[in-house]
């Protein structure tokens, strides 16, 4: 069974409101519960959308691992629970434990929360804010987001971004990442 789908199941036994456990572990279709993945990661607290955060920050931190990360958000990808099981084995160990613990958290928190206040577009405005101060702080940041660059510049250009949200106070990490777990980087590049 794959990672994810374990994390899932854990959080299907754990909460039987949510009508999963009712129907037997082998009935569970953990797809089914990603199904309203944005539902959920708009009931997700902050807290646990920042330990989401930190999870895919570190994880872009080693080389090794930021190509994995850096799927997830180009604005077409899948980020659905096929494509997060991918990125997981795709992980070192402490980081994968780290990924996997994180989503299983945000989950939980977002099943059982109630909506968090939430602007997409004060969200879209902070992750080009952000953008912002990266392109001031780093040359070949906004090539690396233009149209055409190479994926390599554009994972290097996400990571910048992610060292410089890092920076910023907890409610805009969650809300860049909300965004950003919705819709990727289609907010950027900067023009």
């Amino acid at each position: 069974m794959r990672l994810l789908h374990l994390a899932l199941l854990a959080v299907a036994v754990a909460l039987p409101a949510a009508g999963h456990a009712q129907q037997g572990l082998d009935g569970f279709d953990p797809g089914a519960l990603m199904g309203e993945v944005q539902d959920v990661l708009v009931r997700t607290p902050d807290a646990q959308i920042d330990g989401l955060f930190h999870a895919l920050h570190g994880s872009m931190r080693q080389p090794q691992e930021a190509e994995a990360i850096c799927g997830l958000f180009d604005a077409e990808a899948d980020r659905g629970i096929n494509a997060l099981n991918e990125v997981a084995t795709r992980l070192s160990g402490a980081s994968r434990q780290r990924f996997v613990d994180s989503i299983a958290n945000a989950l939980v928190a977002g099943l059982q929360g109630q909506p968090q206040a939430y602007d997409q577009a004060a969200a879209a405005q902070a992750l080009r804010a952000n953008g912002a101060r990266a392109a001031m702080l780093h040359d070949g940041f906004s090539a690396g987001l233009s149209t055409g660059a190479p994926r390599d510049a554009r994972c290097r250009s996400l990571g910048q971004m992610l060292d410089v949200l890092a920076d910023r106070p907890q409610p805009e990490r969650a809300m860049v990442t909300r965004l950003l777990l919705d819709q990727g980087l289609r907010q950027i590049p900067l023009q």
